[in-house]
């Protein structure tokens, strides 16, 4: 529960560049990672504009087994949607 909220923490502040290291060392820590934990981090990713690392983490969650609530699933479907508007842009 403390390291969710650590993990946490560091993506809400933006600070994921300075402190992913952290952040994932807490995450690799943690005992069971549930889905809070997995959208926590890809979250922080999708804040600081790693749409690649965020999907990366999405599929990670799944192989792990982890269910993705509706909150992964919106997280996860910002970055598409970008990549998409940027494609019909440069159309």
């Amino acid at each position: 529960m403390v390291g969710t909220a650590l993990v946490d923490m560091y993506s809400k502040c933006g600070q994921l560049d300075l402190a992913c290291w952290e952040a994932i060392v807490l995450f690799d820590q943690m005992p069971e990672r549930d889905a809070i934990s997995w959208t926590s981090m890809i979250g922080g990713f999708v804040k600081k504009g790693c749409f690649e690392q965020a999907l990366e983490w999405f599929r990670e969650m799944q192989l792990a087994g982890v269910e993705p609530d509706y909150v992964t699933i919106i997280l996860c479907l910002q970055p598409v949607q970008i990549w998409e508007h940027l494609v019909w842009a440069c159309g």
